[in-house]
């Protein structure tokens, strides 16, 4: 779900943005010091800075991810958190490296500040002093660690990281960060505040007292289900859905896809694959049977979820794949590889791609087959809801 780069991006330092009213977004930022820019969020009343009204004993916490955008998954679980917190009655602010979530938030959004470094990221903290900080993935988890006031306020939302050895030509640099991020969600899980999002990660990342969470489905999927049962769609469509990109492609595997062409060629005449997500590279080639969509919207998504039939995931690594857990919740038939969290995530799993190919075409030929594994995804999606870290938020804010 999680994956860091190598090297952290090089920015010019203490230069962080903040975006007050969502109804400003389309107006130019403006660039200001990080000390600055926390002085002036620090002195503003709650009605002017998107949040409710604020609870008697209300918090001001932080949450910190690397990348805040709508189809980044770990985005979507700190877009959650932003909520319940914020229902809670407490005061919220985002902290992230690179961000593309600048519209569609509404009046009650959360301050948001992007930042260059750990220079910018300290000073932020010393100036908005928040009493609480949700950390998800690297490198927050090293710079709070190397801060002992501010690993004293921190919960360490744990998503997990690829192996390095998924990474050919970073190994060795990777499994040196890795080392780093271990340690720093160690000392902390001995406190009990750090949250694991799936069982496996619990156990691969050696946590004994981190409590397991796990992420949820969004109320659209409901409606988007119903639709799916008036309007089926191709009986062969099958979604991918992932970041793209240079960096993801090394273990998300969607260049696959082409064998899985290739494979499905042989058994059926008309089929349809649509590979889509956010673009962070060159856009691999199309073809007849291969379309994609970039960027896309939240309407886009829900249209992708009600007219394809199956979600494939090509990936060798996942901490928890939402997508997938999505696409079931709606009535899509889910395949995956039995590596990592699809053990818990994915009702079905395939080991090879003729193997996948074939389990598509069966339940292509057979609409009885395939509803029945339908409703088994449906089934096996129910079991992940948002009420953990609904319950978890409300007893650690407490």
């Amino acid at each position: 779900m999680a994956e860091t780069p190598a090297k952290a991006p090089s920015k010019p330092p203490a230069k962080p943005r903040r975006s007050v009213s969502r109804k400003k977004a389309a107006e130019k930022p403006t660039e200001q010091s990080a000390e600055q820019a926390a002085k002036d969020a620090a002195k503003k009343p709650a009605e002017q800075t998107g949040t409710k009204a604020l609870a008697p004993n209300a918090r001001h916490v932080l949450i910190c991810l690397p990348h805040y955008a709508f189809s980044a998954g770990v985005a979507t679980v700190a877009q959650r958190q932003v909520e319940m917190v914020q229902a809670l009655g407490h005061r919220v602010s985002i902290c992230c490296m690179t961000s593309a979530m600048d519209t569609g938030l509404g009046e009650d959004a959360p301050d948001l500040y992007t930042i260059g470094g750990q220079d910018d990221f300290n000073a932020l903290l010393r100036f908005l002093r928040p009493d609480t900080i949700i950390a998800h993935s690297m490198p927050f988890y090293i710079w709070i660690d190397r801060e002992p006031k501010a690993r004293d306020r921190a919960i360490f939302w744990d998503h997990g990281e690829p192996p390095p050895e998924l990474f050919p030509g970073e190994v060795e640099i990777r499994r040196n960060i890795e080392r780093d991020r271990l340690a720093a969600l160690s000392r902390l899980d001995g406190t009990g505040r750090v949250v694991a999002i799936s069982d496996y990660i619990k156990r691969a990342d050696k946590l004994t007292r981190a409590p397991i969470v796990f992420n949820g489905v969004e109320p659209w999927v409901d409606e988007v289900r119903e639709r799916r049962r008036a309007s089926p769609g191709p009986t062969a469509s099958i979604l991918l859905l992932q970041r793209i990109g240079r960096m993801e492609a090394r273990y998300k595997r969607y260049d696959q896809m082409f064998e899985l062409e290739e494979a499905l060629a042989e058994h059926l005449t008309k089929f349809r694959i649509l590979c889509a997500g956010a673009l962070s590279g060159a856009l691999p080639e199309a073809s007849e049977r291969i379309q994609y969509t970039v960027n896309f919207t939240p309407v886009q998504k829900r249209k992708m979820f009600q007219t394809n039939r199956f979600f494939v995931s090509f990936s060798e690594w996942e901490g928890f794949n939402l997508p997938l857990v999505e696409a079931q919740a709606v009535g899509m038939v889910g395949l995956a590889k039995p590596v990592s969290a699809h053990l818990e995530t994915s009702a079905l799993h395939y080991r090879t791609i003729g193997d996948l190919a074939l389990t598509i075409a069966a339940m292509t030929k057979d609409e009885k087959r395939y509803q029945e594994y339908s409703v088994s995804a449906i089934e096996h999606a129910a079991r992940f809801s948002w009420a953990g870290m609904r319950t978890y938020l409300t007893e650690a804010l407490t």
